[in-house]
């Protein structure tokens, strides 16, 4: 194989690959660029085994702890996953979440042709803190429905959302309903509700403990966490949501303009909390 040739993805058989094993770049580093520039141009797909450790040790002909150090650093970049007991597998890119329009995120993925898989891991009336209860413009005794909903595209969690209804709305649906239909398009649906405008923020922040898990990410590792108050035409409150999002799998983008002031108008108010609170 000519120098800087590159063998078929994943193979292990003839020579090791050419690389610069006496110049200034380390060898792990050669080895992540060479794996990266693959992902990148598609020459290794999303969902694609990268390879086994003696598959790569013998394509490379770079030792263990040189092939894990590379593959840490391809991981790391958020190009890979680590799947336990599986191997190493290419990661889907970033799903591209436009902020201009109000919808979920079952329905930004659908729309990107990635469909994703909800679970409910729990749906309840809480009472609520009194600062939930009037972001919902709740009176009385009235309870709140509290869900928690895990959300995949392909192999892997990719946000945490925990969805607070008022009662006359929670106490019409189901777990399984919120599982299999996108929020909005169910409101429409089944109750006909019509959610017309979201006011919401967006903070970067460290996974707390039971979001890492559920994300199936470490404690502390950066997530981006989005706080919504939803209101339907006739401007009450439907929803109340905080969503943390895994960093390596969603990107937010935003049209801006020049000499248009932004509509700030309706009401906004969110409390931050300690996911489970």
């Amino acid at each position: 194989m000519s120098r800087g040739g590159a063998a078929p993805p994943g193979s292990g058989a003839g020579n090791p690959e050419s690389l610069e094993r006496h110049g200034p770049v380390p060898l792990y580093l050669q080895v992540a660029r060479q794996l990266s520039g693959e992902i990148t141009s598609g020459a290794l797909a999303p969902g694609s085994s990268l390879g086994t450790e003696p598959e790569l040790m013998a394509r490379f002909g770079v030792s263990r702890v040189t092939l894990r150090h590379a593959v840490d650093l391809v991981v790391a970049q958020g190009m890979a996953t680590r799947r336990q007991g599986k191997g190493t597998y290419v990661t889907s890119p970033p799903l591209q979440y436009p902020l201009g329009e109000l919808q979920g995120t079952t329905q930004v993925a659908s729309a990107a042709g990635r469909p994703v898989h909800s679970t409910v891991t729990r749906y309840h009336p809480v009472q609520g803190s009194p600062t939930l209860r009037d972001s919902l413009e709740l009176a009385g005794p009235d309870q709140v429905w509290e869900c928690w909903r895990v959300d995949h595209a392909a192999d892997r969690p990719i946000a945490v959302a925990i969805i607070n209804l008022p009662d006359s709305i929670g106490r019409s649906l189901r777990a399984q309903d919120l599982e299999q239909t996108a929020l909005y398009p169910l409101l429409e649906q089944r109750l006909r509700i019509n959610t017309e405008v979201a006011h919401q923020t967006m903070q970067a922040q460290g996974a707390p403990a039971e979001i890492a898990e559920l994300l199936d990410v470490a404690v502390g590792a950066p997530v981006m966490l989005v706080v919504r108050l939803a209101r339907d035409v006739n401007n009450r409150p439907v929803e109340h949501s905080r969503t943390y999002f895994r960093a390596d799998t969603m990107r937010f983008s935003i049209a801006l303009y020049r000499n248009r002031a932004p509509d700030f108008s309706l009401p906004f108010s969110y409390e931050q909390q300690p996911a489970g609170k």
